[in-house]
């Protein structure tokens, strides 16, 4: 008879504790004391797992919420924030909390906008002096990042009297000049240096074109292209053709 008791006292256990375990105010406030104790992985599972059950309450978004603030997780923060006011527009502090969310994932995104560096051209980058992961400072002091070499197109424009002469300048990237047979067939013989040996020069094309009249005038610089180079080149241009042009520039 005893024993029979026992038995009758340890099945009553069992489904009084599955009661428990499946009553979702039960969850809900097991996830609260997880929340509290600073256990938002396990307050979040919690809370999904009411969702998934059919729950949805407003106070049940709301906690949801605060939980994915806490992971910094803004996004699904506000999310459920949005749920919890499509439940109750007057939730005391829904409102609040998504405001904070909304400003913190814009703080975050600012913060992230800090993380990239782009320059203000395009153009061929040199080596790169700071490795990826390093703190950079900003400031007259920062250190070098890389060089950037614009290989855009200059546009110049002279004014005259009465007409403006448009032109377009650019410069190509460098090129290598020797005998180089980079290792290719002939029908006759041929003296040439492997593709891997020094060059005779090394030659940057300097175009100018002038779209009015489909003219392209060609230069070969040897030296470091700068715009001191280019204003160099120009002139040696308008030295060149400025006779054709003294009827719409005036006298030169």
């Amino acid at each position: 008879m005893k024993t029979r008791i026992v038995l009758s006292c340890s099945i009553l256990s069992l489904i009084s504790l599955s009661t428990l375990m499946g009553d979702p105010n039960a969850q809900f406030a097991k996830a609260n004391q997880e929340y509290a104790a600073g256990d938002f992985k396990a307050a979040l599972e919690d809370y999904e797992e009411l969702v998934r059950s059919g729950q949805d309450t407003p106070n049940l978004f709301y906690n949801l919420g605060n939980a994915y603030f806490r992971k910094n997780d803004f996004g699904r923060a506000i999310l459920n924030y949005e749920r919890a006011l499509a439940l109750d527009p007057h939730h005391p502090e829904a409102e609040a909390n998504l405001r904070a969310a909304q400003a913190s994932l814009q703080s975050a995104r600012l913060n992230l906008g800090y993380t990239q560096v782009r320059a203000p051209v395009s153009g061929r980058i040199g080596k790169r002096e700071i490795t990826v992961g390093n703190l950079v400072a900003a400031g007259p002091g920062a250190p070098v990042l890389t060089t950037l070499v614009s290989v855009s197109p200059i546009y110049a424009s002279f004014d005259a009297d009465e007409q403006v002469i448009r032109l377009s300048m650019d410069a190509k990237a460098t090129v290598k000049v020797g005998p180089f047979a980079r290792g290719g067939n002939s029908r006759v013989l041929t003296k040439a240096a492997d593709h891997d040996f020094h060059p005779q020069a090394r030659v940057t094309p300097v175009g100018i074109f002038l779209p009015a009249s489909d003219e392209l005038f060609l230069y070969g610089v040897t030296s470091k292209v700068t715009s001191d180079c280019l204003v160099d080149r120009l002139i040696d241009w308008w030295e060149a053709v400025k006779d054709r042009f003294a009827k719409q520039v005036g006298a030169c």
